[in-house]
């Protein structure tokens, strides 16, 4: 996917993060919709996951974009 990005793409996703819901399987459960947060199990802040858009493959050392966009929050 990185080596599809326009010219432009690439400068914005090496410098982005992406925030994924907690509990995202019991998030993304809804029957076509999210549920909200209230309606989640206890959320622990500090477990709420924030990663990098790519990330460099360690074997050949190239730029990949990695994005679940499903449990995205």
């Amino acid at each position: 996917m990185y080596n599809l990005l326009s010219e432009e793409e690439p400068g914005f996703t090496r410098t982005r993060m992406v925030e994924y819901a907690p509990h995202p399987h019991i998030w993304m459960s809804g029957e076509g919709k999210e549920l909200p947060l209230s309606e989640l199990p206890p959320i622990e802040e500090e477990k709420i996951q924030i990663l990098p858009m790519t990330w460099r493959n360690p074997v050949t050392g190239k730029l990949v974009l990695q994005i679940h966009p499903s449990a995205v929050c």
